[in-house]
């Protein structure tokens, strides 16, 4: 489990969504990418200060390493690298891997460069 010094709860937040990122199951990568997407596009909604938070929190665990998958947080090779085809499903991995490399990557572009402030 992530443990930062300060017990922060956006990086808690973060740590386990990344680590649902970087799940081997495309639908369990699409649905943690679907929640940081929220989080990005509902600044209003969650606080002036807990958007601030998150926004740090984001900037501070790019420049980490998980301990779960030996890579940076939020690396974009990292989570497409980690998708595999499922037997118990009928979708195409290659597929997928295709539109969570877009989707990915608008979502992490929206949290690298969002303000510390939410957009009015």
């Amino acid at each position: 489990a992530y443990t930062s010094p300060s017990c922060d709860p956006y990086g808690s937040l973060l740590h386990k969504a990344w680590s649902r990122c970087a799940e081997t199951d495309a639908r369990s990568t699409t649905k943690a990418i679907y929640v940081l997407h929220r989080l990005a596009s509902s600044p209003v909604c969650c606080g002036e200060k807990e958007f601030a938070g998150l926004a740090n929190a984001y900037r501070e665990l790019c420049g980490q390493v998980s301990k779960k998958t030996h890579t940076h947080y939020f690396d974009r090779k990292a989570v497409l690298r980690t998708l595999a085809p499922q037997k118990d499903v009928s979708y195409s991995a290659k597929k997928w891997r295709k539109f969570l490399e877009r989707y990915f990557g608008f979502v992490d572009g929206c949290w690298r460069f969002a303000g510390l402030e939410p957009p009015e």
